[in-house]
C-alpha cells in the first residue's frame, strides 16, 4: 500500500506528493519515525534547534490521516529503546540542551533550574562520548 508522510513545521506543511510503498501501516510508521529522527539530526548538524514542535502525518492514498507522530516523542524516546545506540543517546541529550536554550531565549531571562538541567545534559553527553571513545 502507498503511504504519504507530510511534515508539519508549525508554520508550513511540507507535502509528500510521491509517497512510498510499504507492506503495512506498522512499516510505514517505523519509516516515518526514522525520517523524523533524521530531520531532527539534520537540524542539529546545521546548528539549528531540534524541531520538537514539528510532526509527521502519515496518510493513505485517499488522503485520510492514519497517524500523527510528534517529533517531541522521537527526541524523548531516543537512546532509551532496546538496542538504541550510544550515538542516539548523545543526539537526544544534545536535542534536550538545544530545547533548554530555546526556552531560555523565549523567556528572555536565564533560569538557575534550566542551567542545572543543561549542565546535567552536558554531563550525559560527555559520559556518552567517553563510552564511544572506548574500544
Amino acid at each position: 500500500m502507498r503511504y504519504f508522510f507530510h511534515i508539519l513545521t508549525g508554520f508550513t506543511v511540507i507535502s509528500d506528493n510521491e509517497g512510498a510503498e510499504f507492506a503495512d501501516q506498522a512499516a510505514a510508521e517505523e519509516e516515518a519515525a526514522q525520517s523524523g529522527r533524521d530531520l531532527i539530526a539534520e537540524e542539529l548538524r546545521c546548528g539549528r534547534p531540534a524541531p520538537v514542535h514539528w510532526q509527521v502525518q502519515i496518510t493513505a492514498a485517499d488522503g485520510g490521516m492514519l497517524k500523527s507522530i510528534a517529533f517531541s516523542s522521537l527526541v524523548n524516546g531516543m537512546g532509551r529503546a532496546a538496542g538504541a545506540s550510544a550515538q542516539d543517546a548523545a543526539l537526544a541529550a544534545v536535542a534536550r540542551i538545544t530545547g533548554f536554550q530555546e526556552r531560555i531565549a523565549a523567556a528572555g531571562r536565564t533560569s538557575r533550574l534550566l542551567h542545572a538541567e543543561i549542565r546535567t545534559a552536558i554531563a550525559e553527553v560527555r559520559h556518552t562520548l567517553q563510552k564511544l571513545d572506548r574500544p
